[in-house]
């Protein structure tokens, strides 16, 4: 029996079968393009190449290394990160800036220059909360939100195949 003649056999429903086919193989493709090519990323190798960048100070080149594969989930929540380590840096500088200060500066003018730098370590700081916190909390949500949609997949599809299985029992 060939194709045509099995699927005019199987009458009205075929057509419905047919659609959900089509729709559910082009799903799976998009599915498996993006997921495995446009937001995959080799994981060790990326956070490597991170963490050189990281150690050698240069975090504005780590951030543009995580725009550069900004579809990938990870280099997102890296990014997301970086972002409080720049806040975390400019605490520092500012620090170190305030310490000197204090250090070479004229005993009348030792309040101010550490004021400066604390004032710099302080805003840094805020400005690197101020970026960090909402990304981390968007990241949260979005991760929950994908974690919800495969429960609720695997669930439903482990139940809708419990059903069919007793059907079929049923006879």
């Amino acid at each position: 029996m060939d194709f045509a003649q099995f699927y005019q056999e199987g009458g009205a429903w075929m057509h419905p079968i047919a659609i959900c086919a089509v729709l559910g193989a082009g799903v799976m493709i998009e599915r498996f393009i993006f997921l495995f090519f446009r937001f995959n990323i080799n994981g060790a190798q990326f956070f490597n190449q991170v963490q050189k960048l990281v150690m050698a100070n240069n975090i504005d080149r780590a951030i543009k290394l995580c725009n550069a594969a900004d579809k990938a989930a990870l280099a997102r929540v890296m990014k997301a990160g970086l972002a409080t380590l720049l806040g975390l840096l400019g605490t520092i500088f500012g620090m170190i800036d305030a310490f000197n200060a204090v250090a070479v500066a004229a005993a009348d003018q030792r309040s101010q220059a550490l004021a400066k730098g604390i004032s710099i370590a302080i805003n840094t700081t805020g400005f690197g909360l101020m970026v960090a916190i909402p990304l981390l909390s968007a990241q949260v949500f979005i991760q929950g939100l994908a974690k919800k949609i495969t429960d609720e997949v695997d669930l439903y599809s482990v139940k809708l195949e419990n059903l069919l299985a007793a059907r079929v029992r049923q006879g």
